[in-house]
């Protein structure tokens, strides 16, 4: 999986326009990835009283989700299923109690539980000049052409970055020009700021011990 940048500010911006970035996903909307995969009939058994499923080279790891499409005859697995535990690399425990037997077979995708955008905003801080965190973000997905998509415009956090210390041109500072100032004061310096932004998709992973995964580093803009 991963997040595109298909839309970016402009290398400078004054913080009274908007500061807008688009992504992209490779993440279906019904939050799915990646082929679909099976369980060939007589393949599911019961581990301890929960369904485990037999599916060849499945790539899943315990604490993932997988969404089961195809439930043939059974009538209690269809939908978002957990992962418990993971017997060999084709091998795996669910959490649905086994009450069940099957003759057919059983499809499914991995699925990403909760599945969001998470954005780091960085200002820059004339005081100790360097940067600093600013915001984190947790964003929720729009759907275009059958993928999930994120939009988010960080203007708003960049005008509350009003530090005492960044007073310096290309800083911000606590005399921002407002809206309604002339043309000339809203183009002036202290209407710009420093910034650069990182990104990561997060979705539930209990076992895991971070949910969120990094798929670029800080970049500056």
């Amino acid at each position: 999986m991963s997040l595109t940048l298909v839309t970016q500010p402009a290398f400078q911006n004054a913080v009274y326009n908007p500061i807008t970035y688009l992504f992209s996903s490779d993440v279906r909307d019904d939050f799915t990835i990646g082929a679909q995969l099976s369980v060939g009939a007589g393949n599911i058994t019961n581990t301890a009283g929960y369904v485990t499923f037999f599916s060849a080279a499945h790539g899943l790891l315990q604490g993932d989700f997988i969404l089961v499409t195809d439930q043939a005859d059974i009538t209690n697995l269809l939908g978002v299923v957990y992962i418990t535990q993971l017997i060999d690399v084709n091998t795996f425990v669910t959490n649905i109690p086994f009450t069940i037997t099957n003759n057919a077979n059983v499809l499914f995708y991995k699925y990403y539980n909760n599945y969001n955008a998470i954005i780091r905003v960085y200002g820059y801080f004339d005081c100790i000049a360097d940067y600093g965190l600013l915001a984190k973000i947790q964003l929720r997905s729009f759907f275009d052409g059958g993928f999930c998509n994120f939009y988010i415009d960080i203007s708003d956090i960049l005008k509350d970055f009003n530090s005492d210390c960044n007073t310096a041109a290309g800083g911000i500072s606590s005399d921002l020009y407002l809206l309604s100032s002339t043309l000339n004061f809203q183009n002036n310096e202290k209407s710009f700021l420093k910034f650069y932004i990182s990104y990561a998709e997060g979705f539930d992973n209990p076992v895991g011990t971070d949910a969120e995964y990094i798929e670029t580093p800080p970049t500056d803009l």
